[in-house]
C-alpha cells in the first residue's frame, strides 16, 4: 500500500462521518473501530498523526503538536525535520540534506507560520485534528479529476503532502509550525536516489503551487510565496527535460514556449 492509499484509507476509517461514503466503507469503518476499541479501549479519535517508517520522533513531540493545535486553534500542525546523524554522521548527502531542511523550515515555514498557512506539512511529522471540517478535505483528496484536467490530474497523482496541504488551505483551515517537535529521518545516500526523490518532489511542488497561485481562496501572501517557489523551480532549466516540470510539459505535450 502506497502513502496516498494509506492516507485515504486512514481518512475514511478515522475521520468524521460523511454522507457520501459507500456501504462497504461503512462496514469496514465499523469493523476497524470495533477492533481498535477492543484492543486499545479507544472509542473517539481526536487527532491523526502522520510519520514515515524510516523516521524517528523525538520524545515529547506528539504532546507538543497536540498542545499547539489546541492553543492556536488550528486544524493541523507540523514539526521540524532533521537528518538522522546517528548511523551516518557527516557525509555529503547528510550535510546537504540537512542544509535544505533548515533552509526550508527556518526561513520559509517560519514566515508562513506568521499567517498560519504552512505550504508543506511534512509527511514524517504532522498532526491533524479530526473533526467535521476535514471531511471536505478528505472527499477532495480521494477524488480523481477528469483526464482532460491535466494540471489537476498531475497534482493529484504526484502529490501527497503538498496535495493534502493545498486542499487544507483551499478549505481555509489554518496550520502552524511547532519548532519544539522534531523528527529525524534518513536522506538518500546515492545520486540515483537523490535525483529520483528530487524529481518527484519538484513536480509535486510545482503543480500544486500552480493550483494555489490560481486559486482565489488561498491567502494572497501565500499565493505570492507559491509563485516565487514556482519560479525557483522553473528558472534553473536542466538539459534533461525530465528533471524539471517545464521539461515534463515539453515531453508530454510537445509544448515549446519559443
Amino acid at each position: 500500500m502506497e502513502k496516498k492509499d494509506s492516507l485515504i484509507l486512514s481518512f475514511d476509517v478515522f475521520n468524521s462521518l460523511r454522507n457520501d461514503i459507500s456501504t462497504l466503507t461503512v462496514y469496514f469503518r465499523k469493523l476497524i473501530r470495533k477492533e481498535v476499541k477492543h484492543l486499545y479501549s479507544i472509542s473517539k479519535y481526536d487527532y491523526m498523526f502522520f510519520t514515515d517508517a524510516d523516521s524517528f520522533i523525538r520524545s515529547g513531540s506528539l504532546t507538543r503538536l497536540i498542545d499547539e493545535v489546541e492553543y492556536r486553534h488550528v486544524g493541523a500542525a507540523c514539526g521540524i525535520v532533521m537528518v538522522d546523524f546517528y548511523n551516518h554522521f557527516g557525509g555529503f548527502w547528510n550535510l546537504y540534506q540537512n542544509f535544505q531542511y533548515l533552509y526550508g523550515q527556518v526561513l520559509r515555514r517560519s514566515f508562513e507560520n506568521i499567517f498560519r498557512r504552512i505550504t508543506c506539512l511534512p509527511g514524517c511529522i504532522t498532526m491533524i485534528q479530526v473533526d467535521e471540517k476535514f471531511s471536505h478535505v478528505t472527499s477532495d483528496y480521494a477524488k480523481m479529476p477528469r483526464q482532460s484536467q491535466l494540471i489537476q490530474t498531475t497534482a493529484q497523482r504526484l502529490g501527497t503532502d503538498r496535495r493534502l496541504v493545498y486542499l487544507i488551505q483551499y478549505h481555509q483551515i489554518k496550520t502552524c509550525l511547532v519548532e519544539s517537535a522534531v523528527c529525524y529521518t534518513k536522506p538518500p545516500h546515492s545520486l540515483y536516489r537523490f535525483v529520483t526523490q528530487r524529481r518527484r518532489w519538484r513536480s509535486n511542488a510545482f503543480f500544486n503551487s500552480l493550483l494555489g497561485v490560481c486559486s482565489s481562496r488561498i491567502h494572497p501572501i501565500i499565493r505570492l510565496s507559491l509563485f516565487l517557489d514556482m519560479a525557483r523551480i522553473a528558472l534553473p532549466r536542466s538539459t534533461n527535460p525530465m528533471l524539471d516540470p517545464i521539461g515534463f510539459l515539453e515531453t508530454k505535450l510537445h509544448w515549446n514556449p519559443t
